[in-house]
């Protein structure tokens, strides 16, 4: 999964709450036993 979060989103403060949705539909669609957020630059 990816949020393809921009630095736009995280400068308009867009960042955390698209992170945190991500994070929720991860947990309710998959169920895992952990959630790993990366970063990386592409």
């Amino acid at each position: 999964m990816t949020t393809d979060l921009t630095e736009q989103d995280v400068i308009m403060g867009r960042g955390e709450k698209r992170l945190f949705h991500s994070i929720k539909q991860a947990i309710d669609d998959y169920s895992p036993a952990a959630v790993f957020v990366y970063n990386s630059l592409c």
